[in-house]
């Protein structure tokens, strides 16, 4: 009886080590996924930032030098002076302490800004932190940077690319092995950002022409290449602040895309008020398909066919809360799916009418919205669930996303 018990016993403290080890693996593995998305954040910040520099650039080139100067010279005596001599190899030891830093050696010149004058100066939407930025030679550091594994990252060329002039880069080393490290832990980073596979119609209010932003713009461009241009119509003129567009129960966001194929729409939205019915979508041929809306208690109803619903009263919006709302039918499969900010809500089998009803945001033929748009994306095929996330994580940090 003896020999029993202790064989119990040692049985149990193994099982209790195997039990230990195992939850210390786990730790550690959701730790660096989520230092892993810190990361793939802060490089899209990056690339944000570097996007608007490049356009400066050309406005320099084209002989427009009133960009050189914005934001604040650098003083030796600051974070940003410290950075700017570790990360751009400056010698500044002979500067006097305090002494604005203006360096013109070669006819470059770095430029401190702060996060509201990012926001102010360069209609950036996220929260990218405090930059130090060449407008001459499209530098982009960040002053804080970001650490990783033993190394801080500032510049997007510290992520194992040379940095291109659309704002990408060619490659990007460092979260490529972080993906691959943390395997289906990490949505896969893709140079594109975007999941570009099917993609037919992409707006976004940061560029609503395709060349920047316009106040005046009454025609909303499609990004995807697609010519599925949106016409804004109802409203003499359209309210546009920096990264979105206003629209006050009267507005149609037509566009001439059908839904005849399997599909995915994703919209960030920010609602500025309940009442039945505040429309985020609907089709221009029936009033009853193909829909999304909110109600007066500030609960989602959405479907694409009459019954059943996709979605009824299972996500309750916050005013003047900014979300992503993604919704997926999937004709082969026979399921629709809703997601809110990257994370599935609910599934349910059947429920699809596809027809040549034209997508119309903000509604059409039900009572119009009353929202800030701030980025619509519409796919020919149901995306994974990875896929969903994986553009939510990009979206949260160009748009400034809350959970």
């Amino acid at each position: 009886m003896k020999q029993e018990q202790g064989i119990t016993l040692i049985t149990l403290i193994i099982t209790v080590v195997i039990l230990v080890i195992l939850s210390a693996v786990a730790f550690a593995t959701g730790n660096d996924s989520i230092e892993v998305t810190k990361l793939q954040n802060f490089n899209y910040e990056l690339q944000q930032v570097q996007g608007k520099v490049d356009a400066i650039h050309e406005k320099i080139k084209n002989g427009d030098t009133s960009y050189i100067t914005l934001g604040s010279n650098i003083t030796t005596s600051t974070e940003a002076m410290r950075t700017l001599k570790n990360v751009a190899k400056i010698d500044y030891e002979s500067i006097e302490d305090g002494e604005d830093y203006f360096y013109n050696e070669t006819n470059t010149t770095y430029r401190y800004l702060t996060q509201s004058q990012l926001r102010e100066l360069l209609d950036i939407s996220s929260n990218p932190g405090e930059m130090i930025i060449n407008f001459i030679t499209r530098e982009v550091i960040n002053v804080d940077g970001f650490e990783y594994k033993g190394t801080t990252y500032y510049r997007l060329n510290d992520f194992g690319g040379s940095y291109v002039s659309t704002g990408s880069t060619i490659t990007n080393q460092v979260l490529q092995n972080a993906n691959n490290n943390n395997n289906s832990q990490v949505h896969r980073i893709q140079e594109d950002k975007y999941v570009s596979d099917g993609l037919i119609l992409h707006y976004d209010a940061i560029n609503n022409t395709g060349n920047g932003h316009s106040n005046n713009a009454t025609v909303w461009k499609d990004l995807s290449g697609n010519g599925n241009d949106g016409t804004i119509s109802g409203s003499q003129t359209p309210i546009w602040g920096r990264d979105y567009l206003k629209t006050n129960k009267i507005e149609t966001i037509l566009t001439p895309w059908t839904f005849s194929t399997s599909h995915t729409i994703s919209v960030i939205f920010e609602p500025l008020e309940f009442y039945s019915y505040n429309t985020i979508w609907d089709n221009s041929l029936t009033s009853d398909d193909n829909e999304c809306w909110i109600y007066r208690d500030g609960k989602i109803g959405a479907r694409s066919k009459t019954n059943p619903y996709i979605a009824y009263a299972v996500i309750q919006f916050e005013l003047g809360k900014r979300v992503q709302i993604s919704i997926t039918v999937d004709e082969e499969n026979n399921k629709c799916s809703i997601y809110l900010n990257g994370e599935k809500i609910n599934t349910i089998d059947g429920g699809i009418n596809l027809n040549d009803g034209q997508l119309a945001f903000n509604g059409s033929t039900n009572t119009k919205g009353k929202n800030n748009y701030y980025n619509m994306k519409v796919y020919n095929r149901a995306l994974t669930d990875e896929e969903v996330a994986n553009n939510y994580a990009i979206d949260k940090a160009r748009f400034g996303l809350e959970e």
